[in-house]
């Protein structure tokens, strides 16, 4: 069986979030752990602004998705998040991707799309 798009968001989505908290950068990373340890990540996006904003800079930046081709493998559908370090000084990066192979899938152009039917 093989996860869905929302098991990868979430797990991708939380790799940040343990990437933020744990930063050397981030003056408050002990404090900030163990008010994750606490309450998890989504109830502390409620308790502290700066960890929130960090958060909505990855929802509303990370995400590309990429149609590849390859004579290997074909189509592909690729979905990355990736983000830099939310704070000053970090260098380091967070990167999540996961590829799906696309076989025997008929490519449509938009207006293709909300055509009917023939009957």
């Amino acid at each position: 069986m093989t996860d869905d798009y929302l098991f990868h968001y979430q797990e991708s989505r939380e790799q940040f979030a343990q990437f933020v908290i744990n930063s050397n950068n981030n003056p408050d990373r002990k404090e900030w752990q163990q008010l994750h340890d606490m309450l998890g990540t989504c109830d502390m996006e409620c308790q502290v602004d700066e960890f929130k904003y960090a958060m909505q800079s990855y929802d509303d930046t990370a995400e590309q998705v990429k149609l590849l081709y390859s004579w290997e493998s074909g189509h592909t559908l690729k979905i990355k998040w990736e983000h830099t370090g939310w704070w000053a000084g970090d260098v380091l990066h967070h990167y999540y991707c996961v590829m799906l192979p696309l076989r025997n899938v008929e490519l449509k152009f938009p207006h293709e799309l909300t055509k009917k039917e023939e009957e």
